[in-house]
Order: structure tokens, then C-alpha cells, then sequence
């Protein structure tokens, strides 16, 4: 039984949209159409049923479509802060690095990764140029990363919240913080469809070859992957 006064709608509501109420019949998007019509039924049975009484009447759920895995996420994101069922990013492809990876980089090290926007902040410097300060996350962590004027007015458009990001960037060491100072960036949207894959190496990533490999072992797809060697302007394809 549930006390409509310690727990009332609201609070219901926002438990289904989180997950909190999945083991019950129905799915989520079910539960919120009905969630109504059994407060009603609350209020009309009285506050307690005897024990081992058959409950006094029988829920019929719409037939709705599910939420979607993303409507689900962000959900679950606005209401508690993180996510539950799963993440954003899980539906692109992987990144050689994660946000935990770079915690022991060292100073001035390339890393490319996946990320999610978070939260952006967009200031004037002393030039009256526009850069922005940009929180992002990954299923491994957080961190900030600086984008400065003349990156900036290249990929402004992609600074919104909830965006998925490909980013090439280098590792900021300060007081054993790490930032990301953003070179390039890409929407992951427009890369969800592409035929093949290109991967630029450069002598520093050269000695990640084998961690490259490794992922790509690990997530394999219909993608025509090619290595691009920047010091030799060679290609080879995996």
C-alpha cells in the first residue's frame, strides 16, 4: 500500500521515469498513462487492505511504445543526476581514450575521444573574442575542457547541451588537474552513418597501435577502418 500523503503523485511519477518502478507490469510511458486511474483506485479502497485480500480491482495498460533508450536516459538524468539503464554514448562508436585514461597522461599528450556536452559556458576574453569553458562527460567520468576563440567560431554550433562529440584535444596538467584544450571537434551524429573510418596517427599515438587494434577487435562493425600515418602520409587499411 502506498500513503498518498507521504508519496503522491508527483513522487510516483518521477519514480517510473527513473527506473525505479520497472519491475512492475508494463512499461514506463504504460505506468504514467495509468498512473491517474490507480491513485483513484488508492483513494477509493481506504487507506489499508486486509493481508491476503485479492486486490479489489484490475489495471488494463494502454498500448503504448516504450520510451526510447535516449528519452529514457534523459529522464533519468534530469531527475536524479546520472544515468541508470544506460548512456548516451553507448550508441556510437568507441574512442581510443576515455576520461579515466587521461587522469595519467602527462602534460601536452593528443588524446581523441567521445564525449557528451554537459554544460557550457560561453565568456568574452580582453580582445572581445568568444571561447568557452565546456563540462563533459563519458561513462567513465567528467572533465572541462577549454575552447579557445579561434576553434571557437569553427565549431560554435556544436556547443549545446546533450550533444555527443568527437574531440581531438591535449591534455592540460595543472595542480594535478587535467583539462582538455580542444583542436578539433566533430558532431558523433555525422559520423553514426559513415561507410569507413579514418584514424590519424601521429608519432606520438604511433604507440598506441595495439590499443587501437584491441578496440577495434573488441567492437567490431560493417566499417572499413584505415590508419593515416601523419609523418609518412601513408594509409593502410585494417
Amino acid at each position: 500500500r502506498v500513503n498518498l500523503r507521504l508519496c503522491n503523485s508527483r513522487v510516483m511519477e518521477s519514480l517510473i521515469q527513473v527506473g525505479a518502478m520497472d519491475s512492475l507490469p508494463g512499461n514506463r510511458k504504460q505506468k504514467l498513462a495509468i498512473l491517474d486511474d490507480a491513485v483513484e483506485a488508492n483513494r477509493d479502497s481506504g487507506d489499508q487492505l486486509p493481508l491476503f485480500q485479492e486486490f479489489p480491482y484490475e489495471i488494463t495498460y494502454p498500448d503504448l511504445a516504450p520510451f526510447t533508450p535516449l528519452e529514457q536516459l534523459e529522464f533519468e538524468q534530469e531527475l536524479i543526476g546520472f544515468y541508470v539503464s544506460g548512456h548516451p554514448l553507448e550508441e556510437y562508436p568507441a574512442s581510443i581514450y576515455n576520461i579515466k585514461q587521461i587522469e595519467s597522461l602527462p602534460n601536452r599528450a593528443r588524446v581523441e575521444l567521445s564525449l557528451l556536452i554537459s554544460n557550457v559556458k560561453i565568456i568574452q576574453t580582453k580582445r572581445a573574442e568568444t571561447m568557452a569553458f565546456v563540462e563533459v562527460s563519458d561513462q567513465t567520468g567528467t572533465v572541462e575542457m577549454v575552447v579557445f576563440p579561434d576553434v571557437y567560431r569553427e565549431i560554435r554550433m556544436l556547443l549545446r547541451v546533450g550533444e555527443g562529440i568527437g574531440v581531438t584535444a591535449t591534455v592540460q596538467v595543472s595542480d594535478k588537474k587535467r583539462k582538455l584544450i580542444v583542436a578539433e571537434m566533430i558532431a558523433l551524429d555525422s559520423i553514426k552513418n559513415a561507410k569507413k573510418l579514418y584514424i590519424r596517427i601521429s608519432e606520438q599515438t604511433e604507440k598506441k597501435i595495439k590499443t587501437i587494434k584491441d578496440v577495434l577487435e573488441n567492437h567490431r562493425g560493417n566499417l572499413s577502418v584505415f590508419l593515416y600515418y601523419e609523418h609518412t602520409k601513408s594509409m593502410l587499411e585494417l
